[in-house]
C-alpha cells in the first residue's frame, strides 16, 4: 500500500465497496483480517478509516484479480 494518496475522491468507504461488490460490509471486515474471499484486497487506512480504491473494486466487479 502507498504511503500517500494522490486523489482521495476515488476512494470508497467500506459499505459503498460491499454495495458495488453486492457483500455485506463485514464481508470486507473479515478480508482485512485475512480470512475470507477478499483477504488479498488492497485497502487505504486513512487514521482510523478504511477506504478501498475503486479501480481495485471496479476490477474485482468486472471479473480480474485487484
Amino acid at each position: 500500500m502507498p504511503d500517500t494518496i494522490q486523489d482521495a475522491s476515488h476512494l470508497l468507504t467500506t459499505r459503498q465497496a460491499a454495495d458495488r461488490l453486492s457483500v455485506h460490509p463485514d464481508t470486507l471486515k473479515k478480508g482485512r483480517a485475512g480470512e475470507g474471499a477478499f483477504a488479498q484486497l488492497d485497502y487505504v487506512r486513512l487514521g482510523r478509516a478504511i477506504r478501498y480504491r475503486s479501480s481495485d473494486i471496479d476490477r474485482l466487479v468486472e471479473g480480474g484479480a485487484a
